[in-house]
């Protein structure tokens, strides 16, 4: 420990260490004989052995900084440890020579959890919009086709079992990333896709590469409000064409939607009705009409003063009415009489016309069959 101390505390002697003159340097605790397992160009530093381990909770080495800076260091420049190594090294089509800042190998032979890297960030700042980073990383490639991982995790389960999925809380088995939410209120989002810097963009938010996942790509276990909300402008709010479906393209209660696009509802009539269109409501004043969207094709309509009720078909530039219940709605025509309502052509789009004398709220219900009318 004096020769480690000597040389931190003399820069000549450090410097002349570093141009070579000490091919090794080690610093071996009193009985220890361990092997950190590599060679050193420098220094290697011992501490502890399997027949004297180290047997207290401290450090191998501590560096303590107290700063106070005006400078802007989000570069990472003003930081206890700096680390930067350069490389000009030669790739093979069967080597790859990285270059690694920093290696941690931890090995855990007994009882109780292994860390290769503990990171923890207090940010202190009042009224500043300041953030505390737990790890910060940045990774850019500038040579054509050479690729840019901000961070790859590796997870590897060498139990000799498969570790399934089966909502376990608060651990499961093997898990890429784990993130939880800690403290006393509410936080803000467990993965958060941002674009801070404004531009370019992600390409795709999450991806699954073909292969990479099993039963579910997501998977909602938790007791939230609502599994999935979208805002902004969008072209498709799914988009599932491309896809190949073994048994159907949507599973929910009551509802399945084949691989083919066909919808099989499987709800038992004393539960419920199979379409529910209650709540389709359309508020046309007396004397007015209400234009339906454009294609063609079935029209189910009730009132709501006498609950009358008609269906209409409605086909180039014309509607028929099929079937009706009382006497409300009548033959298809854009000036029914009074006291009574209708579907018709307007000239250019199909409409329901109320001639009721009050304003009626229509409930509607509407199969269309062909894009134009």
């Amino acid at each position: 420990m004096k020769k480690l101390l000597f040389i931190l505390a003399f820069s000549p002697i450090l410097a002349f260490a570093q141009a070579g003159a000490f091919s090794s340097l080690s610093v071996t605790a009193s009985g220890a004989v361990g092997n950190p397992g590599t060679s050193a160009d420098l220094a290697q530093m011992y501490a502890g052995s399997a027949s004297a381990p180290v047997a207290d909770i401290n450090p191998t080495v501590a560096i303590s900084r107290y700063e106070a800076v005006n400078q802007d260091g989000q570069g990472g420049q003003n930081a206890a440890v700096y680390v930067q190594d350069t490389a000009n090294n030669t790739s093979t089509s069967s080597i790859n020579a990285q270059v690694n800042g920093i290696t941690s190998n931890v090995i855990q032979n007994g009882t109780g959890d292994s860390v290769a890297v503990y990171g923890s960030s207090v940010n202190n700042s009042t009224g500043q919009a300041h953030t505390a980073f737990g790890g910060f990383f940045y990774a850019n490639s500038t040579g054509a086709g050479d690729r840019s991982f901000g961070l790859e995790v590796d997870s590897s389960n060498a139990t000799g079992s498969d570790v399934a999925y089966t909502g376990l809380s608060p651990y499961p088995g093997m898990v890429g990333i784990h993130v939880q939410a800690l403290g006393s209120k509410l936080n803000t989002a467990g993965i958060w896709v941002g674009n801070a810097a404004g531009a370019p963009l992600y390409d795709v938010g999450v991806a699954f590469t073909a292969g990479s996942v099993k039963t579910s790509a997501i998977e909602d276990d938790s007791a939230d409000s609502q599994i999935l909300m979208a805002t902004g402008t969008h072209g498709w709010g799914i988009n599932w064409s491309s896809a190949t479906f073994s048994s159907g393209s949507i599973l929910v209660p009551g509802l399945i939607v084949s691989p083919i696009g066909s919808i099989k509802s499987y709800v038992l009539p004393t539960a419920a009705w199979t379409y529910d269109a209650t709540g389709n409501g359309i508020s046309i004043s007396s004397g007015s009409s209400a234009v339906i969207a454009s294609g063609n094709g079935v029209v189910y309509l009730e009132d709501s003063v006498q609950h009358n009720m008609a269906e209409y078909f409605c086909s180039n530039g014309a509607c028929a009415m099929v079937a009706s219940f009382g006497a409300v709605w009548v033959a298809s025509t854009s000036s029914p009489a009074l006291g009574h309502m209708s579907v018709a052509w307007n000239g250019s789009s199909y409409a329901i016309f109320n001639n009721e004398g009050a304003t009626e709220t229509v409930t509607a219900a509407l199969t269309k069959l062909n894009s134009t009318n």
